[in-house]
């Protein structure tokens, strides 16, 4: 017969076990289809602006659009899946896909008027100035 403790350890181990082995499954299987994902972004303020940077490597920039207004900016868009297999299905599938659309509420107003977006090397770049 097992001690209490040595049966608790078993379990925790299957547990864990379980939990990575369905992570696993989640991740090679489904991710990146076709459904909604979120880019990485990085929001800095200086003295006189915000700027926001969006990881989105692979999608044209005219697949990109924002809209802003005094105290928010919204970025939306769409990565097209690369590769499409008629038969068979992914043994690992990373890269998301997928519409995606990211509202970044800002902490004071902005000049809406001075608001410029550029990308640069799969990075989109919009840069906010300050309201006066």
């Amino acid at each position: 017969m097992a001690s209490p403790q040595r049966s608790i350890r078993r379990v925790e181990s299957l547990q864990k076990e379980i939990e990575e082995t369905f992570s696993e499954l989640i991740h090679t299987r489904w991710a990146g289809t076709d459904k909604s994902w979120r880019p990485a972004i990085d929001f800095y303020e200086t003295a006189s602006e915000f700027l926001i940077l969006a990881d989105l490597p692979g999608i044209p920039e005219n697949d990109v659009q924002f809209s802003a207004d005094e105290t928010s900016v919204t970025i939306c868009g769409k990565r097209q899946n690369m590769i499409s297999i008629s038969k068979g299905f992914a043994l690992m599938s990373e890269r998301a896909s997928g519409k995606f659309c990211r509202t970044i509420h800002l902490p004071k107003k902005i000049d809406v008027n001075r608001a410029q977006a550029q990308f640069k090397n799969g990075v989109y770049e919009i840069v906010l100035p300050k309201a006066q």
